[in-house]
């Protein structure tokens, strides 16, 4: 199960009883922090009904790393009072994303022409 699914799948009281943050760590030749991803981890923790779990306007921090040559980590850290949950998703082969877009490419092929998330492709298997 792929990170996105992991935080969808909390319940909404969860994200009511933990602040959220966000940290990514890329290799050194990463250009944008932060990264889409993070970005995208932070959208989808983010809601009106989240409570304390953000901080004011909404907000889920992001904490950027560039730095050795890790393709890409993303830790999203839930903190509550006395506990931490972190759920942490690492790559270590550039052959992941390659892999990714092969099935992304799979999934288009059999479809007729309009507009597809990354979603609609990790939810078919």
């Amino acid at each position: 199960m792929e990170l996105p699914s992991l935080l969808r799948a909390l319940p909404p009281a969860a994200r009511r009883a933990f602040q959220t943050e966000i940290v990514e760590h890329h290799h050194a030749g990463k250009k944008d922090a932060p990264s889409g991803t993070a970005k995208a981890l932070a959208e989808l923790m983010r809601s009106k009904d989240e409570g304390p779990g953000s901080a004011a306007g909404g907000d889920v921090p992001i904490h950027s790393i560039r730095g050795g040559t890790v393709p890409g980590t993303h830790r999203v850290i839930l903190s509550g009072a006395g506990e931490t949950l972190e759920i942490v998703h690492t790559v270590y082969d550039r052959s992941v994303f390659a892999r990714g877009a092969l099935r992304a490419a799979r999934f288009l092929h059999r479809r007729a022409p309009g507009s597809y998330t990354i979603d609609d492709v990790l939810r078919e298997t």
